[in-house]
């Protein structure tokens, strides 16, 4: 994902992104991007590397077991979601 991207995604200018390089940037728009892409602070500024996972493996074995059963256009439209999950990950 490109900055002018992430930029209009959480509504900060790119400017504001492109500077952390060499300002510190407010804690507001840390929040922000820190929300946008579920991960902490910390992890964001470099002072954690530890990502915890949104979902542990024993949920995403449940959801699959109750994806068994659904109709061609419901996983069509999961598909169109995963499209846009993907930029979570």
């Amino acid at each position: 994902m490109s900055l002018k991207d992430l930029s209009s995604e959480i509504g900060l200018s790119f400017n504001a992104l492109y500077r952390w390089d060499a300002h510190t940037p407010s804690v507001d728009n840390v929040v922000k991007v820190a929300d946008y892409f579920h991960v902490s602070m910390d992890y964001l500024l470099g002072r954690d590397e530890y990502i915890e996972p949104i979902m542990n493996q024993e949920a995403v074995h449940e959801i699959a077991a109750e994806c068994a059963n659904l109709t061609n256009q419901t996983l069509a439209s999961l598909a169109t979601i995963e499209k846009q999950l993907k930029k979570y990950m």
